[in-house]
């Protein structure tokens, strides 16, 4: 049995909210009219839909309606009935053969309540287990035609958010610029999955978080604890897995237990190699995950499998501590690239590359490719580094010597990080983005060109100071923050010093 939405009334019964018909009766029988039941007799290997006829109440308000009968025609149901129907059929049923969903509206578990007669305390937990999977595998399958409303309904998503770009300026009110973004979303002949939250504070979504970050580092001391009394605090159903490592690492470092950080950090060293090869190096040894998560199953050497992102957390975590250790920036960086290197011209993001020599292509399934992904969104950032050998290089940037100079145009996805390692400064923008960083190594002169506004963070050892023509102060939220005028560039000028901050 599936129970269709009905009308929600505002403030009196005719005066009704958007309707928005229950997604998986949609999926199933494909009408959005209020006040439908669905119902399917796999023994007798019938549907039929069950609702009551327009009345002449409603018509004079919608216009001319079809009949239910007329409706389960055009949906391909071969039968149908009235709402009254429904109820002698349902109290002539028992009601344990029935399987229904978990209700979410106050209204479903009463209509539930009545048809099965079940007390409504006793109506979510009797909904069928067997039947969310089946509906939940069988709504997975996308055929051509959802495909392509999918591609619509995303590019309309895209249109929303350039009207919200482009319509806004100075002085308009958050309100007139979510009026535009759903107008957008109606004149594209739909309407809003959600409300929109339009507000240039969005800090204020965020209050109360302190309590929950207190608690969450409470409990994440009791496992940093337990891991401490562990020789190799991680494993998996997997040998020479990379599953937990990440998080081993960061918390233990978190709470000061070194020799275990240090523990976790090699045991993931010893399966992310250094090789002259974009599909090994950096990449995560595992085999596996194919087998039941790949649309070509079998065993063999995956490349780039999420543990290529999410590995590359820790180790990049250990370069910055150690910036002379040219190994885990080789190893960290090309492990975060490697979630990068199997996306698609279109998007897709696959489990992993097969590396058979008869396949030598990615998989067919995205898997756990949003994990990776993750890797590399946490760690996007451009590392300027000096080699004995090799010199002045960038690992993501288009580095160019002029005299002492030495210019880095960014060219990672987000644009907002930026380490040097010589000085062991971390440049974060948190809105904005960073175009290019100068670094004068003899003077330790910088300069940080932002593509527009910014707001951003500046990380540096405790012995090092920022010395600045500008009177830098953070705003309300402890960022700093630099404005782009007229007919200027926004660039922020600054020198390292052992000094403290010089206003001027």
């Amino acid at each position: 049995m599936f129970v269709g939405n009905g009308e929600s009334s505002i403030n009196y019964v005719d005066n009704t909210y958007f309707y928005r018909q229950d997604s998986t009766f949609l999926y199933y029988f494909g009408l959005s009219k209020p006040g439908l039941i669905g119902w399917i007799d796999l023994d007798a290997d019938k549907e039929c839909i069950f609702g009551d006829d327009p009345t002449i109440d409603s018509i004079v308000w919608t216009g001319s309606q079809p009949a239910i009968r007329e409706l389960a025609q055009l949906a391909g149901i071969g039968s149908a009935g009235s709402l009254s129907d429904f109820r002698k059929m349902i109290h002539n049923t028992d009601p344990s053969h029935v399987r229904y969903l978990p209700p979410y509206r106050g209204e479903h578990v009463l209509q539930l309540s009545e048809y099965l007669g079940y007390h409504p305390s006793e109506v979510a937990r009797r909904s069928s287990a067997s039947l969310i999977m089946a509906a939940a595998n069988q709504r997975n399958i996308k055929s051509d035609e959802e495909i392509d409303e999918i591609d619509k309904a995303v590019s309309v998503t895209a249109d929303m958010h350039l009207a919200a770009m482009h319509f806004a300026c100075e002085g308009m009110t958050e309100a007139t610029v979510t009026a535009k973004v759903h107008e957008v979303a109606i004149a594209a002949r739909g309407n809003l999955s959600f409300p929109i939250i339009g507000s240039i504070n969005g800090q204020f979504l965020h209050k109360g978080f302190n309590e929950m970050a207190s608690n969450l580092e409470v409990e994440m001391k009791k496992r940093a604890d337990h891991w401490n009394s562990l020789e190799y605090p991680f494993g998996s159903e997997m040998p020479w897995d990379s599953t937990g490592q990440e998080e081993v690492y960061m918390w233990t470092s978190y709470f000061g237990y070194a020799d275990k950080a240090d523990v976790t950090l090699n045991a993931v060293l010893a399966y992310m190699p250094t090789v002259p090869h974009w599909g090994y190096n950096g990449s995560a040894r595992r085999y596996w995950d194919f087998v039941y998560g790949g649309k070509l199953a079998r065993i063999e050497r995956q490349l780039h499998h999420y543990g290529s992102g999410l590995n590359a957390i820790p180790v990049l975590a250990a370069y910055r501590d150690n910036p002379d250790d040219f190994y885990l920036l080789r190893v960290g960086h090309a492990g975060s690239m490697g979630p990068l290197a199997n996306t698609t011209r279109d998007g897709f993001g696959p489990a992993a590359f097969h590396s058979y020599p008869s396949t030598l292509d990615i998989d067919g399934y995205a898997g756990d490719y949003g994990s990776g992904f993750y890797g590399y969104a946490v760690n996007s950032s451009s590392y300027i580094y000096h080699h004995p050998e090799f010199g002045w290089v960038a690992f993501s940037g288009n580095l160019t010597q002029e005299g002492d100079w030495i210019k880095t145009e960014i060219t990672t996805a987000g644009k907002n990080s930026v380490f040097i390692a010589p000085e062991s400064l971390e440049i974060n923008a948190v809105s904005g983005k960073i175009r290019q960083v100068d670094y004068n190594p003899l003077t330790d002169e910088m300069v940080i060109e932002f593509s527009g506004d910014a707001q951003f963070e500046l990380h540096l050892p405790e012995d090092k100071k920022i010395l600045s023509e500008k009177s830098l102060q953070k705003n309300k939220r402890g960022y700093y923050e630099i404005k782009k005028g007229k007919k200027e560039r926004s660039i922020f000028r600054f020198k390292l010093s052992n000094n403290k901050i010089k206003q001027q």
